[in-house]
């Protein structure tokens, strides 16, 4: 799946039940990155659909070592 600028994530059809989200681990180590546990949410039976808002991932860079031990170069 791929998001918005902002973050912004849909998905059309999923049927109701629980789901569990989190941020592709492969592509987090290509971006030198982390984030926040994986998320549970569950959507709902509605004839309208459902919408879940409340999801939100914190990512944050993984520091750089300025001085690397030898051979981890």
């Amino acid at each position: 799946m791929l998001t918005d600028s902002d973050g912004f994530f849909d998905f059309i059809g999923l049927a109701p039940v629980e789901y569990r989200a989190s941020v592709d681990a492969a592509q987090l180590a290509k971006l030198h990155m982390t984030s926040s546990p994986a998320l549970s949410f569950k959507i709902l039976q509605n004839v309208e659909g459902d919408i879940v808002n409340s999801l939100e991932f914190i990512l944050q860079a993984v520091p750089e070592n300025i001085n690397p031990a030898p051979g981890n170069k």
